[in-house]
């Protein structure tokens, strides 16, 4: 048994539809608690299936499913960590020209059109890199698997949100509610003193309208979401462990947004 498995892992590139598991697994995993279980499960199947789909395509030239999984692994590869990899050079490597898309678009397409050639002529069996590549997709899928169970687990030991009791008032006017967060966009004073921008037209609009402005406004936190999940519980968040708050700290925050006290007073 332990035989015939070994050999499954070193011959049969199963690692083209562990790609799709994993890159799921991991985007699933790495924003638990936001992603419904449902959506991860179709979007794995759909990769799974246009996996299935080019490698078919792939095998009319090649007449070879090693060959034809591989190529096809790698052009999938490129579309699902492209994103990331590129912000990672802008990141510590920021103005270099090989950052650019005019030059990225252009190398890639020519290696990849090298390697559909390279792997044409050669007779290679491709037995090392199907068995590294098949060990290379479990050893991932499993971490992530662990991370996701410690991930889970904490989610279980998030104390649920405190339902404050609010008097409802039957007899006063109960009027529309708009609340608008301009995330991103800086305060009269930042726009005053760092750009020499007036943003009082707007605010003025904004209060003719019937709405409030809330005046030199600072924030407790340093991502909107902890703010929302805030100020829609009335409270400060408990359970958040670092003054400067990470995606660690996200499960407190969507429990506290699904369960804020602000949409529960207001529901019906």
């Amino acid at each position: 048994m332990r035989t015939k498995l070994l050999h499954i892992i070193r011959t049969k590139p199963f690692y083209l539809y562990l790609l799709s598991v994993f890159f799921v697994l991991h985007g699933f995993t790495e924003n638990y608690d936001l992603i419904p279980v449902k959506n991860a499960v179709l979007l794995t199947i759909l990769y799974t299936g246009i996996a299935f789909i080019m490698t078919l395509l792939f095998w009319l030239p090649y007449r070879n499913f090693r060959k034809a999984n591989f190529i096809t692994f790698l052009i999938l590869s490129f579309q699902f960590f492209f994103g990331s990899t590129q912000d990672l050079l802008l990141k510590y490597f920021q103005g270099l020209f090989f950052n650019r898309y005019s030059f990225i678009i252009p190398v890639t397409f020519l290696a990849f059109i090298y390697i559909i050639i390279l792997l044409k002529k050669t007779k290679r069996t491709l037995v090392r890199i199907t068995f590294y590549l098949n060990i290379l997709l479990l050893a991932l899928i499993l971490t992530d698997t662990g991370w996701l169970f410690q991930k889970a687990n904490l989610n279980q030991k998030i104390s649920a949100i405190k339902k404050e009791i609010y008097t409802i008032c039957d007899s006063c006017k109960k009027p529309n509610i708009y609340l608008i967060i301009a995330d991103g966009y800086p305060g009269k004073s930042v726009l005053n003193d760092n750009f020499n921008f007036d943003n009082s037209p707007f605010e003025i609009e904004l209060k003719s309208r019937g709405f409030h402005v809330i005046e030199n406004t600072k924030s407790n936190y340093n991502f909107t979401m902890f703010s929302m999940a805030s100020m829609l519980n009335m409270n400060y968040l408990k359970g958040i462990t670092r003054k400067i708050n990470s995606k660690t700290d996200w499960p407190v925050t969507f429990k506290a947004l699904r369960q804020s006290n602000v949409i529960h007073f207001l529901k019906p």
